[in-house]
């Protein structure tokens, strides 16, 4: 993967924010084996990373096999996002993963920015007000503008389409399986944070 080139051919950059922009993934862990405690279940966190609130918990659900009524659902999604609400609030350890930030102030203004993330609206709104980020960002998507949560490509394609540019003007950041899935499923080039964090991606820049 030459990723001089992906970054330098690309237009418009798209991040994930759990897990890339910010180290919530913790948080998220927490929060999901917080809600669940009472069921008695093991919950592998990287199965559920990258989807909504509301489809890991269908997903954990499903997978282990529990009898919960409608209404129960609705309040293990609520207690779950003000979990993580609370934490991003009262964490004074809140931060941009390394050279996030960096990269972003370097990137800003050459290219347009947005977020395309799993998170519910409320949360993502108040994660990067927070880190003091939003004015990077001329969109932000999030879980209730698309009817399935990643590995479905649908807010990929949507973002792309929201801010008129093509595939291949186009780049995504992503750290989760079922982001780097939606990506490829998107057809649209991506770096996996992983194997090529900001630190290294922040020296291709010109």
């Amino acid at each position: 993967m030459n990723i001089e080139k992906l970054i330098n051919n690309a237009k418009f950059l798209i991040f994930d924010f759990d897990g890339t922009i910010a180290d919530t993934s913790t948080i998220h862990e927490k929060a999901f084996k917080k809600v669940f405690e009472s069921f008695g279940i093991n919950i592998n966190y990287k199965e559920i990373s990258g989807k909504s609130t509301k489809e890991a918990i269908s997903h954990l659900i499903k997978m282990n096999n529990l009898e919960i009524k409608a209404e129960d659902i609705k309040k293990l999604i609520k207690n779950k996002q003000s979990v993580v609400r609370e934490e991003i609030i009262s964490s004074p350890n809140f931060k941009t993963l390394p050279y996030v930030r960096e990269f972003i102030e370097n990137v800003y203004g050459n290219y347009q920015l947005a977020i395309a993330s799993s998170g519910s609206r409320e949360t993502i709104n108040l994660a990067i007000k927070k880190l003091k980020l939003k004015k990077y960002f001329n969109l932000i998507l999030c879980s209730e503008d698309v009817e399935h949560s990643k590995p479905s490509p649908d807010i990929f394609l949507k973002v792309i389409q929201l801010a008129n540019y093509k595939r291949e003007d186009s780049l995504i950041f992503e750290d989760s399986q079922n982001g780097l899935q939606a990506s490829m499923a998107a057809k649209i080039p991506f770096i996996d944070i992983n194997i090529y964090p900001f630190k290294k991606t922040i020296t291709y820049l010109h």
